[in-house]
This record gives C-alpha cells, structure tokens and sequence, in this order.
C-alpha cells in the first residue's frame, strides 16, 4: 500500500490484481492462499491509507482514471461469498470498515437519488445491500 500510496490508479490496479489472484487460489484443492494477498487485509490497508474516508473512495469511484469499480464490486463479491472468513480477518476494524462502506452507499444513493451518478450502479449498490444484510445479521444471502 505505502509503496502506490501516491499513485491512485496503479494502487487500484495493484489491489484488483490481488483480489483476482487470490479468488483464483481460494477454490482450489489443496492450496492455501497467501496471506499477503488476503482481500480483507488488502481492503483494511486501502482504508487505512484513505484514513477510512467515504468521499475519497466515491471520488475514487466516480473517475474515470481507476478501475475502482472493478475493485468494489468484486471486493464486496468476496465479502458476500465469505462473510465469516471477512468478519474474522476484519477482527476489530469491522465495524470502521463496514462504517465506511455504508457511508459510501449512502452516498452513492443521495447521488443517484438526485441523476448526478454517471453510470448505472445498480449491480454494486444490490451487492453492497447484500453485504449490509449480513453486517446486520439478516442471515446468509447467496447468489450474484
């Protein structure tokens, strides 16, 4: 994180990098994915480096220099596949992460409340609406 701390969109693309890697890994026989490419620890740094700020990642969002949208949508995928897995390498910073990812939702809904998002978000915001079902213990949601 620190080494692209500066440079938004190769960080971006470096995190989209790690997520594919370690989906990849995490359904095969007899591997064990590498910690260092674990989703949440990476999702737990980019907030740290973001200092867990909704509007740098819905500015993040809204431009069209990062694949950041990639990221989120497949990021909040993992967490909705392995929300206990999630819950468990969040330990503590749990609640500032999904503090955070629900003010960016809300967020994206005051935006497309308003005709002011750019493109249709309706994919991240039913999956981020999944993951809060979750966070809020409604029970396991399965599907895309």
């Amino acid at each position: 994180m620190q080494l692209f701390a500066d440079q938004d969109d190769a960080l971006i693309e470096a995190m989209v990098c790690c997520l594919d890697v370690s989906v990849g890994l995490y359904h095969r026989p007899n591997i064990t994915p590498n910690t260092s490419l674990s989703p949440t620890g990476t999702l737990l740094a980019f907030l740290q480096v973001v200092s867990h700020d909704p509007e740098v990642l819905l500015d993040l969002l809204v431009s069209n220099e990062t694949c950041f949208l990639l990221y989120l949508l497949n990021v909040l995928k993992f967490i909705r596949r392995n929300w206990e897995e999630f819950v468990a390498d969040a330990g503590r910073q749990l609640e500032d992460t999904m503090t955070v990812l629900i003010r960016l939702r809300l967020a994206i809904d005051r935006l497309v409340e308003r005709a002011l998002f750019p493109y249709s978000i309706g994919p991240v915001l039913r999956t981020f609406e999944k993951v809060e079902q979750l966070y809020e213990g409604e029970g396991n949601i399965t599907g895309d």
